[in-house]
């Protein structure tokens, strides 16, 4: 990347800026993301980067790392989204139809002390993989989930 005139940022070192043009990329294992302010630059990025790796283009994003990415160029705006990765999770627990809670955390929920269960049953490693699945969420687009994933993670401490 740095012999293509990138530098990776000191904040993500998966996140690299042009030194000269106003390009970002992002690679992630063996998946990459050009966002540009101008659409021919992206041929002059990939046709750099087809140089040196070998690139599939996709086109124009759609997903990215379990991501949804919505584009309204005429607002200049990009949405970040989850649904198709959280109805994934609801369709392989067999729940798609569940019924909203009208909050996050009941009142008076207690979980279990940290790491207390004597023999750990394939239900208890689901539900901890469940947990670690939505931990992904949280640190995604579902911010307000944060501290109940925190809890659940906490009770499933020990059990992997």
């Amino acid at each position: 990347m740095e012999n293509l005139g990138f530098e990776a940022l000191d904040s993500d070192v998966c996140l690299f800026k042009h030194r000269e043009v106003d390009i970002l990329v992002v690679l992630y294992v063996d998946d990459l993301l050009v966002a540009v302010p101008i659409v021919m630059l992206i041929n002059r990025i990939c046709d750099g980067l087809k140089a040196k790796f070998e690139l599939k283009e996709m086109g124009e994003v759609k997903r990215f790392l379990g991501f949804d990415i919505l584009c309204d160029r005429s607002n200049r705006k990009i949405f970040i989204l989850q649904e198709t990765y959280i109805r994934a999770l609801l369709a392989k627990r067999g729940i798609e139809d569940c019924i909203l809670a009208a909050t996050l955390w009941l009142t008076k929920m207690t979980l279990p002390a940290t790491g207390t269960w004597a023999l750990v049953t394939e239900r208890q490693k689901t539900y901890a993989k469940d947990t670690g699945a939505i931990n992904w969420l949280s640190y995604g687009t579902r911010a307000d989930i944060a501290y109940i994933v925190l809890r659940l993670a906490e009770a499933n401490a020990g059990l992997l």
